[in-house]
């Protein structure tokens, strides 16, 4: 990797940590405004597709813990409140910590990927945290879930190092704007699933089992 694309990585690191809200400013890009719009256009769909399926109370309540920061805080909160009851929170923060380093060092890249234009990624975040409360509630439902996020953080780990050794190009900017919508929309189905089927139906619990344990990611070669 070059020194001018470890600094904007760096930079934009260090700007969302500042400031959540944080969105990448103009650079130069290697393909045409119309055909980086299309990247953006189809995101910001995937984003109003996820807000649509969560319900208020639940998102209102995420954004709470909308940056990688807060959320770390918030699985270390949750760990100091295992029971006998919920042994499954005792190594919750050792566990699901570099799932979040990883989404916030991935969409570094994805957000220098899609300059000059401006896109938000704070909804990756808000539903982390939603699919982490949701499936948190039964020990079966977050062992399924546990497993998916470990198959996804492999894939954000492969493509980060793929970034490191090459250019930005269509290719891993096809991969990124892939892996990042079947990421959030995973997970907002997921949420919406566990909301509106209660724990004790057993018949719905293993047919979101089901759903927790496949989720598809591009491939892309390292």
């Amino acid at each position: 990797m070059d020194n001018n694309l470890l600094g904007s990585l760096i930079s934009t690191d260090l700007d969302r940590k500042v400031n959540p809200e944080y969105v990448c400013t103009p650079a130069t890009s290697d393909i045409s405004d119309n055909e980086l719009a299309d990247y953006v256009a189809s995101w910001e769909d995937a984003i109003r597709q996820c807000r649509g399926k969560l319900s208020q109370k639940d998102y209102d309540q995420a954004l709470q813990f909308s940056t990688p920061e807060k959320l770390l805080e918030d699985l270390k909160a949750r760990e100091r409140t295992k029971t006998s009851r919920t042994p499954w929170l005792s190594s919750l923060y050792i566990e699901m910590a570099p799932t979040v380093r990883m989404l916030e060092k991935t969409s570094a890249i994805f957000l220098m990927a899609m300059r000059p234009k401006r896109i938000e990624t704070s909804m990756i975040y808000v539903l982390f945290y939603v699919i982490i409360e949701l499936s948190l509630q039964d020990g079966q439902r977050w062992a399924k879930m546990q497993a998916m996020l470990e198959r996804a953080t492999t894939s954000l780990r492969l493509c980060r190092h793929t970034a490191q050794w090459a250019d930005i190009d269509e290719e891993l900017r096809n991969v990124l704007l892939k892996m990042f919508k079947s990421l959030i929309l995973f997970w907002a189905n997921s949420a919406k699933f566990m909301r509106t089927n209660p724990l004790s139906n057993q018949t719905r619990l293993g047919l979101l089992d089901s759903r927790i344990a496949y989720l598809e990611l591009p491939q892309f070669s390292d």
